[in-house]
């Protein structure tokens, strides 16, 4: 199955060739658009919006065996587990691998190896991913670039401010639909939880 090219799809569309490539003149006198998530108005004029919001989440079978919670991280150039979930799979490791991770505040740790062609499972979509492995983390599985790459991984927020992912397989022949964010989640922050009211 053929998809279709975005040259194909602006060339057949006069209307969205237009919208893609001319932007609307500002009016002034126009209200600014505002985007709104979990009942919160994220234009600067709304009393509680947030000031944190969970990690998006999504639920992973790895190697046919263990249930585990991956951190999607869009930050993340390769993908990481402990070596503890490593062992619960009974996954082979390949040593010492010449990359050393590098944290956001400049830390820089070894990998303790590499785990190839590990079966990631996602509802009716099956992966294969590299995956390195650490001692500690704070997340025991975290799916970064490579995998949302292979996966065409995409997240889309709905109104009621959950988030939902949906990954694809490698012909695109089979797509899985997950919620990745729950509205409700109690590290959803707004001013008042992080600057409580002094009585």
């Amino acid at each position: 199955m053929k998809g279709i090219t975005t040259r194909e799809l602006l060339s057949n569309s006069p209307a969205l060739l237009k919208l893609v490539f001319q932007s609307p003149r500002y009016d002034p006198a126009e209200p600014a658009p505002s985007v709104t998530v979990a009942s919160h108005d994220l234009e600067g004029s709304e009393e509680n919006p947030y000031y944190a919001v969970s990690t998006p989440k999504l639920s992973v079978r790895l190697n046919g065996t263990a249930q585990v919670k991956a951190m999607i991280d869009t930050g993340a150039e390769i993908n990481v587990m402990t070596q503890g979930l490593a062992d619960d799979c009974g996954l082979a490791v390949t040593g010492n691998p010449h990359l050393t991770l590098v944290s956001h505040n400049g830390e820089r740790r070894s990998f303790e190896g590499l785990c190839e062609n590990v079966q990631v499972e996602i509802g009716s979509v099956m992966s294969y991913a590299q995956i390195f492995l650490v001692k500690e983390a704070d997340h025991q599985l975290i799916l970064g670039q490579p995998f949302i790459l292979q996966t065409n991984l995409t997240i889309e927020h709905a109104q009621s401010g959950a988030a939902y992912a949906t990954v694809f397989s490698a012909g695109r022949n089979r797509s899985s639909v997950s919620r990745v964010m729950k509205a409700s989640d109690s590290r959803n922050r707004v001013r008042e939880d992080i600057f409580p009211l002094n009585d």
